[in-house]
């Protein structure tokens, strides 16, 4: 889950469509509108099987709160598909995305029954000593 190695997508400005590399779009931003980034969606490859296309295509509303779900959906990032293709930087830069709702996430995925044990060893290795 939420891996370096995932391919980098562009992502586009949710008011303008332009490519973005910062969290949001500075021009929308001036013109008063959201400039917020939004992913490009990444194709389900068709050789997988039926149960697994049924859980990659499962949306992320129903399984996180509504604060997280609809974060995500500002973002452009839909399905748990959508989810898996991204890492846990491009969702922190998200608005309203915090370490607190990468746990919440990781344990959402853990209950579909996806590995999410490097995400949490790279999530902890993160966090400062007391």
């Amino acid at each position: 889950m939420i891996t370096q190695e995932t391919q980098r997508e562009v992502r586009r400005c949710v008011g303008c469509r332009a490519k973005l590399k910062a969290p949001g779009c500075l021009r929308c931003l001036n013109l008063g509108r959201r400039g917020l980034a939004q992913f490009e969606p990444v194709p389900i490859p068709e050789s997988l099987s039926e149960k697994e296309r049924e859980r990659l295509e499962r949306s992320m509303a129903s399984l996180l709160p509504s604060r997280i779900a609809n974060a995500l959906e500002m973002a452009g990032i839909h399905t748990v598909h959508d989810l898996l293709h991204r890492t846990q930087a491009e969702l922190l830069s998200l608005h309203r995305i915090g370490t607190d709702s990468i746990k919440q996430i990781l344990r959402a995925l853990e209950r579909l029954g996806f590995d999410t044990s490097k995400a949490w060893q790279a999530l902890n290795r993160k966090r400062k000593p007391r």
